[in-house]
């Protein structure tokens, strides 16, 4: 199963006024769900800023109706479903894709873009079985979609298994197809170049561009499945890793990686169903993490070995069963966002919902949003000047100001309030702390101003200033902000892109 991650989202249960607590490595409030459950979990970045997608069987999240599946913009979730149920996300460009399956073994294809429009739903001819990957690659002649599944043909392609899509050529057969039903496709350097590789029925095979070759050997039998195929470095540089999965009594999950030779089975792994596979990083180093059924598959695996997720919430000793996970940022450092259940016993059902792992240290500063254009012409962007310490000096600098003109800052600690879109310019919940108003000098009706704030020194120097005292481990978001006149000659206000940074 694979998942699209890329950065920002705020799970439905944290609030605006939420506090930012995380602790090492551990769970966050989660999100959820009735009716179901989560089993696919992926986000899509736009110029809007990024937006959750969840799929499942659920008929609500968070008390929002939804057909199982449904979108969460950073403040409401909305029911986004088509009418079929969710087999595989994916994304090309600006937009989502969406598999999804109906009676009698029917797919369709389904993709929107989220532009400011919010675009609408356009689909695929039917296509006959399931279509269960999608994996985006740069090639030479630009970017590819690549589609995966069980499928023996693809609307009027004649592609089985496997078809290709370029915005020159529309949908393609690949000349020959993969030699049984694709479960995962991921892209990689294996030396020669970037190739498609895709876990299938009893073998893992690489496309070269012109045809299709085994990695390792192939087992004459439909099992094992490969799925959860992952990059990964313990030491010797990057390799692919997968999931076996072997679905017959009793079954059971084994984590292989390729050495460029051979397939080396890691003995140190006991799971039942692994679902998922994706790397993590918690602050202790990047980990590959393993979800699926069974709390013995909850697993992380550093280069020295695997160890076990922390407890999760409300019990210990809650049987749990994981269908999905993707990293992100939702702005209070990176996560990994987890669909599942959480049962009482090997029955599951007391929890089905959405929760984020967070990770131990916060992720580096990073800038959000787009800089307001004022007046002049002049787009406001705001930079950090040294490494955040609490004991200073930490500056911020806004270039691009018009020049001759007031302004200054605003910063709070309560988080980033998406969607980041360039006509809603706060992209911070209050409550805020106003700082460092100034002229920006320059030249008049130019945009070569700047404003420049020594935070550090402004918090120490104001006992009563929001975040006082700085403690190392604390997240701060900030914004400039720069006096302007609007087309009808009144005073306005411009703002410029944010920045999130941690003491």
């Amino acid at each position: 199963m694979k998942l699209i991650c890329t950065a920002a989202l705020l799970a439905a249960s944290l609030l605006p006024t939420r506090e930012v607590a995380a602790q090492c490595s551990q769970w966050d409030p989660f999100t959820t769900v009735a009716g179901g459950y989560i089993d696919h979990v992926a986000s899509l970045e736009t110029f809007c800023g990024t937006r959750l997608f969840v799929a499942g069987s659920f008929t609500s999240i968070a008390g929002v109706p939804s057909a199982g599946f449904a979108r969460w913009d950073g403040l409401t979730w909305t029911d986004v479903s088509v009418g079929e149920r969710v087999t595989a996300l994916g994304n090309w460009d600006d937009s989502l894709v969406v598999a999804t399956t109906s009676a009698g073994n029917v797919s369709h294809l389904w993709m929107r873009s989220f532009d400011a429009s919010l675009g609408s739903w356009q689909f695929s001819p039917p296509i006959v079985g399931k279509i269960r990957a999608f994996e985006r690659v740069e090639e030479p002649g630009g970017p590819a979609l690549y589609v995966g599944g069980d499928f023996q043909s693809f609307g009027s392609v004649a592609a089985k298994y496997a078809v290709k899509y370029t915005a020159a050529g529309g949908w393609q057969a690949l000349g020959e197809s993969p030699r049984r039903p694709v479960f995962d496709l991921l892209a990689f350097d294996d030396g020669t170049g970037v190739r498609i590789y895709a876990g299938e029925e009893g073998c893992v095979e690489k496309w070269t561009g012109t045809q299709w070759r085994d990695v390792g050997p192939t087992n004459t039998s439909a099992y094992p499945l490969h799925i959860g195929l992952s990059v990964y470095d313990i030491g010797q540089g990057p390799e692919l890793w997968c999931v076996r999965f072997f679905p017959v009594h009793p079954w059971f999950s084994q984590v292989v990686r390729w050495d460029g030779a051979d397939w080396i089975v890691d003995k140190t792994f006991t799971g039942i169903q692994v679902r998922s596979m994706t790397v993590f990083d918690d602050g202790q180093g990047p980990m590959l993490h393993t979800v699926g059924e069974g709390n013995s598959t909850q697993r992380r695996r550093s280069p020295s070995g695997w160890s076990s997720f922390p407890a999760n919430p409300g019990n210990s000793s809650a049987y749990a069963d994981f269908f999905s996970a993707c990293v992100m940022d939702d702005g209070h450092g990176p996560a990994l966002w987890i669909g599942g259940t959480w049962g009482v016993g090997p029955t599951p059902g007391t929890w089905n919902a959405l929760m984020p792992l967070r990770a131990c240290v916060p992720s580096a500063p990073i800038t959000f949003c787009q800089g307001q254009t004022t007046s002049e012409g002049c787009e406001l962007s705001i930079s950090r000047q040294g490494t955040p310490s609490a004991s200073g000096p930490f500056s911020v600098a806004l270039s691009g100001c018009s020049g001759q003109r007031s302004g200054g800052y605003f910063y709070g600690v309560s988080g980033p309030k998406p969607p980041y879109h360039p006509n809603a310019q706060v992209c911070m919940y209050g409550p805020f702390q106003r700082a460092g108003i100034s002229n920006s000098a320059g030249t008049a009706g130019a945009c070569d101003g700047v404003l420049q704030l020594d935070l550090a020194q402004f918090i120490a120097t104001h006992p009563n200033a929001l975040g006082q005292p700085a403690a190392t481990g604390t997240m701060v978001w900030i914004q400039g902000w720069q006096r302007d006149v609007n087309s009808l000659g009144n005073g306005t206000v411009r703002y410029s892109n944010a920045l999130r940074f941690t003491w």
